[in-house]
């Protein structure tokens, strides 16, 4: 009695329909095409050796699909089965509909997935569960591919290229997809923020866009990675970080005026090649690296910038706010210009330590000049004072609340143009040790910006308790002369 095996291979011609079987090889001529469908109970292999078929009939079932053989073969039908897709060899030709969007697909070394635009219906994708492999991603003309609504995490080491003028790439659902290979995209390089856990991460690889946009999640170049763009958007968080990693972009846009969110951090050791940079909207730019010192970044609108590295020339605009350091810390600018309506967040955690020091205060260090022309006496520029217990708030160490201080908060090697005591108004609510603003004044020699801290309110501080002292003495005098009369 021949015993009775657990899994059949059966292979037949792709005219043939074929009953019920562990395992379906399928195999197909150059130039055919099979109308037949397919239920996937369990694996189906699609076999084309040499040359190009097409299988238009459906594909249905839980089972997963297998594209083998050194030859082409494009799925043309709408498929609805659930199971992962392997290109184990040749190339896979898909158009919107053609692939399961739960399906995870891999792609393996040498083998290639061809994604085209569906001429009928040009705002259509194909969308599948996720990617991973070594092999082949192609864009063809317009063509629009989006991956991770299983939502799991996959690597994949292949290149992800555009063989048509533009095409796109999303990564959207949950989990993260790492990029390690070398990907060339003419078009959109995009993530989604449908959902909090979404990411995509360059390690190690290198991307190349015409344009990077994240409406959320976290897109992350670490490991070295490689990130070029002609434009960067991002509503979401952006983080280049590890020694060599880089991103490179005509213009960087954190938030705007009117989406709020979106960080960019660039690392300690990594670095960001920019001409333009804008943060508005709540956006966050921190910099612990380089940002190149040609580039002109723009801060408004609350928008903030913070970090102990270094940036091109710098505008601080209306609703915007610089604070050097991630607690205590310096920043490094070319050149800079203050306008009316900005904001310096100013934060000190020891009263005896020095300028930009972990132990001290924070300080803008500026290689050019500071321009303070643009603020309008009418509308100043904000300097808030906090004071910190090492990285949290509280009061600040080595603090005498009877002696007086000068600490240095900005310096511009060219020097300091358009400086006036009357162009700044000071917010000391959240310094602790003294929280009294009129104990502040801010003072400059010509190099320096120069907070200074007096055990009693300062002269012109002075004159208005006076005035407002005379004007009581005179409100009492009406009353007395009405009750007299």
């Amino acid at each position: 009695m021949i015993p009775l095996r657990l899994f059949l291979f059966f292979a037949v011609a792709a005219s043939s329909v074929p009953t019920m079987f562990a395992q379906l090889i399928v195999t197909y001529t150059d130039g055919e095409t099979n109308t037949n469908s397919y239920e996937l109970a369990h694996p189906l292999t699609l076999m084309v050796s040499d040359g190009a078929a097409t299988q238009s009939g459906e594909l249905y079932g839980t089972g997963e699909l297998v594209k083998d053989g050194a030859g082409l073969l494009a799925l043309t039908g709408v498929n609805t089965y659930q199971g992962p897709t392997t290109i184990s060899a040749g190339t896979l030709v898909a158009v919107p509909g053609a692939l399961s969007t739960d399906s995870a697909v891999t792609v393996n070394s040498g083998a290639t997935l061809r994604v085209l635009e569906d001429p009928c219906e040009p705002e259509s994708y194909v969308e599948i569960g996720s990617l991973a492999g070594g092999g082949t991603v192609e864009l063809d003309d317009l063509a629009f591919l989006s991956v991770g609504t299983d939502g799991t995490d996959t690597t994949f080491s292949g290149s992800i290229i555009t063989v048509g003028e533009l095409g796109a790439f999303e990564k959207t659902g949950g989990g993260t997809l790492t990029l390690t290979g070398a990907s060339t995209i003419s078009g959109i390089l995009s993530l989604c923020g449908c959902t909090p856990d979404n990411a995509l991460k360059i390690d190690g690889g290198s991307v190349s866009a015409t344009f990077t946009y994240s409406s959320g999640g976290a897109l992350s170049v670490t490991g070295g990675g490689q990130l070029a763009t002609d434009a960067l958007i991002t509503f979401g968080a952006v983080e280049i970080t590890g020694a060599g990693s880089s991103a490179e972009a005509d213009l960087v846009i954190v938030g705007d005026a009117f989406v709020e969110g979106g960080s960019l951090h660039v690392g300690a050791g990594a670095e960001l090649n920019a001409e333009e940079i804008e943060v508005a909207g709540t956006g966050v730019l921190n910099v612990d690296g380089t940002i190149s010192c040609d580039s002109f970044t723009v801060v408004s609108w609350g928008g903030e910038i913070s970090g102990n590295g270094s940036v091109g020339d710098l505008l601080i605009d209306e609703g915007g706010v610089i604070s050097p350091g991630n607690s205590t810390g310096t920043l490094t600018a070319e050149n800079v210009w203050w306008e009316s309506g900005g904001a310096y967040v100013w934060e000190i955690n020891d009263a005896t330590g020095k300028s930009g020091g972990d132990a001290g205060w924070d300080w803008l260090n500026i290689n050019g000049g500071l321009s303070l022309i643009g603020i309008d006496g009418e509308y100043p520029f904000l300097i808030t004072v906090r004071s910190l217990d090492g990285d949290t708030e509280g009061d600040a160490a080595n603090f005498d609340p009877s002696q007086s201080y000068s600490w240095i908060i900005a310096t511009a090697q060219c020097g300091i143009i358009g400086f006036s005591p009357e162009r700044f108004v000071i917010e000391a609510s959240g310094f602790s040790n003294a929280p009294d603003w009129r104990r502040f004044s801010i003072t400059s020699d010509g190099a320096n910006l120069i907070l200074n801290y007096s055990p009693v309110p300062e002269p012109a501080t002075w004159g208005v308790m006076i005035a407002l002292g005379l004007l009581g003495v005179a409100a009492l005098r009406r009353r007395r002369l009405v009750r007299v009369s």
